[in-house]
C-alpha cells in the first residue's frame, strides 16, 4: 500500500456447497415397462413355494391360497391343462413330454405369464413345482415379475424316501431345486416350515409369513388421527386406510345405500358393517395385491360388528 505497511488478503469465505445425491430410478422404470409389456397394470405378489418329493407343497399352497387370498398357480396342473386345451403352448408341452425330454423354458416361462394375466384382478400368486433350478427362477425375475420371497418346506432325505419318494426324484430336487433356496438365502428371502412336524403344526408355522397386522386408530372430533397414520406410514411402512374418507365418497356415489351412509354420517352413527367393512376389504385386498401386510385403519371401528367383520375374513 502507499504507506509501505505489510498486509494480508483473505480469500473470501465460499458458501458450503451442497451435497448432490443422485437416485438411480432406472430400475423402477425397467419394472413398469416390464409390467405393460406383461399386460399387467401393477407389479404382482409373487411367492415361490419349494419343497421335496412328499412333503406336502400341494395341499399348503391350496390352504394358503384359500386363506389369505392368492391364485396358486401349479406347474404339472397347468401343463396339463394346456395340453387338454390343445393350445399352442400345450402342443409344445407334449411334443417334448412324449419324446422324453425336459419342457424348456421358452414354453414354461410364457405358460405362467398367460395364467397371471388372468389374474391380474386378485394380482397375489403362489407358484409351486417352479422354479426346479435357479437358472428358471433368474429368468422369470428377468422377464415376469420379482419374487417377494421363497417358501421353503424343509424335510430330510429319510423321510421323504420314508414318506414314499423315489430316490431319483429326492436327488434331483437336492442336486437343483434345492440350490434355489441358496440363491436366495443370503438376500434373506427365504422364508421356512418343518415339514417333519404334524400337518396342523406346519400350516400354523408357514400361515404366519402371510398373517395381515391391523392397527385401528380411533379418537374424539378433533383427534390427529391422520398425522398420526401419517408418521406409521412413513415410518414403519404401514398402509393407512381413511373409513371417514371411503364412507364420504360412497355416500356421493349413486349405489343403492348411499343415502343410508348419507343420514349416518350426518347423524354421528355408525354406518352398518355390511356397507362399511366392504370398502375397507377392497383397499386392503388391493394393497395385499402389492405386498402390503401392515395396515392402518383411521376412524375404525364404529362399532363391534365391524371390528368382528374384517377380522373373521
Amino acid at each position: 500500500n502507499t504507506d509501505g505497511m505489510p498486509f494480508a488478503v483473505e480469500a473470501p469465505v465460499l458458501p458450503k456447497q451442497k451435497r448432490v445425491i443422485e437416485v438411480d430410478v432406472s430400475g423402477e422404470k425397467e419394472e413398469n415397462n416390464r409390467m405393460a409389456a406383461n399386460g399387467m397394470t401393477s407389479p404382482p405378489y409373487v411367492v415361490f413355494v419349494v419343497g421335496g418329493p412328499e412333503s406336502g407343497t400341494v395341499e399348503y399352497c391350496t390352504k394358503l391360497a384359500e386363506e389369505f387370498n392368492f391364485v396358486r398357480l401349479s406347474m404339472p396342473d397347468l401343463m396339463k391343462t394346456e395340453m387338454a386345451a390343445e393350445t399352442y403352448l400345450g402342443t409344445e408341452i407334449e411334443k417334448h413330454i412324449t419324446t422324453g425330454k425336459p419342457v424348456p423354458d421358452t414354453v414354461l416361462i410364457p405358460l405362467l405369464k398367460v395364467n397371471m394375466q388372468k389374474h391380474t384382478d386378485t394380482n397375489r400368486f403362489l407358484i409351486d413345482s417352479f422354479p426346479v433350478n435357479v437358472e428358471q427362477a433368474k429368468r422369470f425375475e428377468q422377464e415376469v415379475a420379482t419374487v417377494s420371497f421363497v417358501l421353503h418346506f424343509s424335510m430330510c432325505q429319510a423321510t421323504m424316501l420314508e414318506r414314499g419318494a423315489s430316490q431319483e426324484s429326492v436327488s434331483a430336487f437336492e442336486e437343483q431345486t434345492l440350490q434355489v433356496v441358496g440363491y436366495y438365502g443370503p438376500i434373506g428371502k427365504v422364508r421356512g416350515a418343518d415339514a417333519e412336524q404334524p400337518a396342523e403344526a406346519v400350516y400354523a408355522e408357514c400361515r404366519k409369513f402371510f398373517c395381515c397386522r391391523f392397527l385401528y386408530l380411533c379418537g374424539p372430533p378433533g383427534a390427529p388421527i391422520a398425522k398420526v397414520a401419517a408418521r406409521l406410514t412413513e415410518k414403519y411402512g404401514y398402509s393407512s386406510i381413511d373409513l371417514t374418507a371411503l364412507l364420504q365418497t360412497f355416500a356421493a356415489s349413486a349405489e343403492m345405500d348411499a343415502d343410508k351412509v348419507k343420514q349416518a354420517l350426518a347423524k354421528g352413527k355408525p354406518v352398518d358393517a355390511s356397507i362399511a367393512c366392504p370398502l375397507v376389504l377392497s383397499e386392503i385386498y388391493r394393497d395385499m395385491a402389492l405386498g402390503v401386510q401392515n395396515f392402518v385403519i383411521c376412524d375404525f371401528p364404529q362399532s363391534l360388528k365391524q371390528a368382528q367383520f374384517i377380522e373373521l375374513r
